[in-house]
């Protein structure tokens, strides 16, 4: 697979602000959010199972696994 997106194309125009900065900026999820995503992507979100549906059930998480690459919490116990 390749990517759509290149550097010399299309750079990412967040790419020189802060991680810190970008996901203070994310909002929490909530219906309206999940209303404006379903009334913009109808078909698709059809198609999502329920649980990915209800916002209490996304979870922002900031660190992956380096060898599972499942998704660490915060405050959860890992090696580094």
């Amino acid at each position: 697979l390749t990517s759509f997106i290149t550097e010399e194309t299309d750079p990412d125009p967040n790419e020189e602000i802060p991680p810190e900065i970008l996901l203070a900026a994310l909002p929490e999820p909530d219906r309206a959010i999940m209303k404006t995503i379903s009334d913009t992507y109808t078909d698709q979100y059809e198609t999502l199972p329920a649980q990915v549906q209800d916002p209490s059930s996304w979870k922002l998480y900031e660190m992956f696994c380096h060898f599972s690459g499942l998704p660490i919490a915060i405050g959860e116990v890992h090696y580094r």
